[in-house]
This record gives structure tokens, sequence and C-alpha cells, in this order.
């Protein structure tokens, strides 16, 4: 299945949602197909490996993030976390997450997922922690072993699942990014068995092309919502 393809499956299940149409009796039925054109292809669907906006336009609706933007304004809101809170360094983020919350997959949303998450992105190697992961780079600065001169001193430390409805996110110091940084679209919570079914963290590199994993060109999972894949 082509990237496009894809884009237009998860953009379509959002749009079809309570449509008004009418048939020939003219009465109003519920239901359709909205056909959407966007500008361009998507890159792919990781969320972590994108940065335009073509592509993070259909992975906002497969994928939430811990925390998001009340609509058209700059204030912070719920997403999958509930509430948050942090030390008075700014270093230690605890969420307490939504509840009843399921991936695309089945699979539950939990802390130990939202661990899963941090812990990839942090432990990138090889093509994988390259400049294609720029929003990860921007807050986190760098990676546990890091292979490029791209990559920093590392932000992140460690996450800890103290139970299934919170998660507790270390940081090596204090950055004014957060809490607003847990919004980025980058940073959206995959289904941890889709990224280990789909190989997510294999990326290969051909001079300044990339060649991504299965899980980012056809089959990515996020939590429920308006949007998802469908073979």
């Amino acid at each position: 299945m082509t990237l496009a393809a894809v884009a237009a499956l998860a953009v379509g299940a959002a749009g079809c949602a309570e449509s008004d149409r009418s048939d020939d009796s003219g009465e109003a039925k519920t239901g359709g197909t909205f056909i959407f054109a966007g500008a361009g292809d998507p890159k792919n669907f990781d969320p972590i490996f994108n940065d335009d906006g073509e592509s993070f336009r259909p992975i906002r609706q497969m994928y939430d993030t811990l925390i998001q933007h009340k609509p058209g304004t700059a204030e912070l809101q719920g997403g999958l976390a509930e509430s948050w809170e942090h030390d008075p360094e700014g270093k230690v983020w605890t969420f307490k997450l939504r509840q009843g919350v399921k991936f695309h997959d089945g699979t539950p949303f939990n802390a130990s997922a939202v661990c899963f998450n941090f812990d990839r992105w942090y432990n990138m190697k090889g093509a994988a922690a390259q400049s294609q992961m720029i929003y990860y780079l921007d807050v986190f600065g760098g990676f546990a072993k890091n292979e490029s001169p791209d990559a920093g001193k590392p932000v992140y430390n460690k996450c800890e699942a103290k139970d299934d409805g919170t998660a507790v996110i270390t940081l090596n110091q204090y950055k004014g990014a957060f809490p607003g940084a847990f919004a980025l679209t980058a940073l959206s919570i995959a289904s941890p068995e889709a990224l280990k079914k789909g190989d997510a963290d294999t990326v290969k590199q051909n001079g300044d092309s990339f060649e991504y994993s299965s899980f980012a060109t056809s089959g990515p999972v996020g939590t429920q919502g308006p949007g998802k894949v469908v073979r």
C-alpha cells in the first residue's frame, strides 16, 4: 500500500464521522466518505521521524500525545495524560494517565507503553539516530550513545511505570521547553507491540535517502481515536 493511499484512508476515517447526506427520498443519513487532497505525500507515519505538515496531518489523526493544546490556543490540556505535575527543580514529571484507552491493535495503553516509547527514542542507534529525529534532538539533545556530531548531552534520563496509570519521566536537567514539548506531534505514543512487530527501529540510509520500516510505511498503530489505517 502506498503512503498516499494510507494517508487517504486515515484522513477519510476521521472525515466521515457523523457527516450528513441525503438520498433520493430527501432523508438525511449519517456516514459517507470524505476525500481530502494534500499538497504532497507524507514521508512516513512514524511520528518521531517526521518534521513536516503533510506527514503530521494524518499522524495527528492516528496518534495522541501525553499533553495537547486547546484548539486555537497555546494553552495546554490533558491528552493521554489527564494531569501532570513536576518537582520543584522541573526535572521529574509525573503523569496521571487516562484509563480504559487502547491502541488500534487492541493492546492496552498504560504507563509501560509510555516508557517504552520514551526509552525507544533515547536508545536509537545507527541510521535511525540521525537528524531525521529533529524534534527529539531539539528537545532531548542526545541519545544514550551518541553516534553523530549533531547530538549532544541527553536531557532525558529515564521513565518509570509506577503503576498502570502513573508514568514518571526524569530529566537530567531542567529545560524550559517542558511541559509544552510533551505536546509535540513527533512525541506521539505508539503501540509497543506494533513497533516491535514492524521492526520500527530499523532504518537504512543511502546517501541522503532513508528507508523506513514496515511500521512507518504501512503499519502505524496509535491510540483509539478518529482515524486509523485500514488495509
